[in-house]
């Protein structure tokens, strides 16, 4: 789903999608401070259903209170945190690539190859949104009703940190790099080996880089 399109649904639903959609693509940065009435303003719906959404996201751990329980905030993650979500994420992401390999359909594999051609080609979307689009088709094609809610929720609180990795290599990380081409080629050869371990690679360079050099920079603190 593309980050412009807007779901029709409940308000709520809707804005719960949004705003996964913005952690999970990079879209709202480690320590920005979120205002319900700011957000109800950009999404043009009144305050009470955000303010909902927040309380909803803070629940999850995607959001943390802050400022003596008066605002939301996205969390700064410590080295700690972030070499748990790494292992984490390697385990159950690695296991959801092998499935996709094994049980990928024609169209889902249509849809993969055509986000790597799209990032290679560059455009209009951020880089980090086009990675977080890519990875979350080969999950879906895992076909996996219990996976894909896991990896979710652990991309809520690794996304911030996306655009951060991708300035380290110099904005190639998810735009058509040496890894998401070798899941490709181990997809369409339905090798689970090779899917799983180049997930693994993917997931394990980002979070390395960030690991090393990352969190001592993640950007001045906005409000959104």
């Amino acid at each position: 789903m593309d980050e412009k399109t807007v779901t029709p649904g409940p308000v709520n639903e809707r804005i719960m999608r949004d705003l996964r959609m913005r952690l999970m693509r990079g879209e709202l940065a480690p320590g920005e401070i979120l205002t319900h009435r700011k957000l109800a303003e950009q999404l043009e719906v009144s305050p009470q259903p955000v303010r909902d959404a927040l309380r909803q996201l803070v629940a999850e751990r995607a959001l943390e209170v802050v400022n003596g329980n008066r605002s939301v905030a996205v969390p700064r993650l410590d080295r700690v945190k972030l070499f748990d979500l790494k292992t984490i994420r390697q385990g159950v992401e690695g296991l959801a690539a092998r499935l996709a390999a094994e049980r990928w359909k024609p169209h889902e594999m249509t849809q993969i190859e055509a986000i790597l051609a799209e990032t290679a080609d560059g455009g209009d979307m951020p880089e980090a949104s086009r990675n977080q689009r890519f990875h979350f088709a080969i999950y879906a094609a895992s076909q996996s009703e219990v996976l894909i809610p896991l990896i979710s929720s652990l991309w809520l609180q690794f996304g911030p940190y996306l655009p951060r990795a991708g300035q380290l290599t110099d904005g190639k990380i998810g735009a058509g790099d040496m890894y998401h081409r070798e899941i490709v080629s181990a997809l369409r050869a339905r090798d689970a080996d090779a899917a799983e371990a180049a997930i693994k690679a993917d997931i394990g360079q980002a979070m390395d880089l960030l690991l090393n050099h990352g969190l001592g920079d993640a950007g001045p603190e906005r409000r959104g």
